[in-house]
């Protein structure tokens, strides 16, 4: 995935979802980091997961990666508050 806009929204719809229900803390950044590489070696495979997380780590600053971080995040707690997936 290169797509920076669309790695921005997985990374942000993931955080969303760790911090809702209270598995990482911005505070404890090592513990929350480990978990979200983790998980995005699970979905994505070992080397996929990790080229990946490395990508979105490095490209937090970028703006089309901002906005779909808070894409992500913003339809996880929108589909959470409505109580549906957020996706069709």
């Amino acid at each position: 995935m290169t797509n920076k806009l669309a790695a921005g929204y997985v990374f942000g719809f993931q955080y969303s979802c760790f911090q809702t229900f209270g598995l990482i803390h911005p505070k404890e950044r090592e513990a929350s980091s480990s978990l979200i590489r983790r998980s995005y070696q699970s979905i994505f495979g070992d080397e996929a997961g990790w080229a990946l997380y490395e990508m979105s780590i490095d490209a937090r600053t970028d703006s089309e990666f901002e906005i779909g971080g808070q894409s992500g995040g913003e339809e996880f707690i929108e589909g959470t508050r409505k109580k549906e997936p957020p996706f069709d």
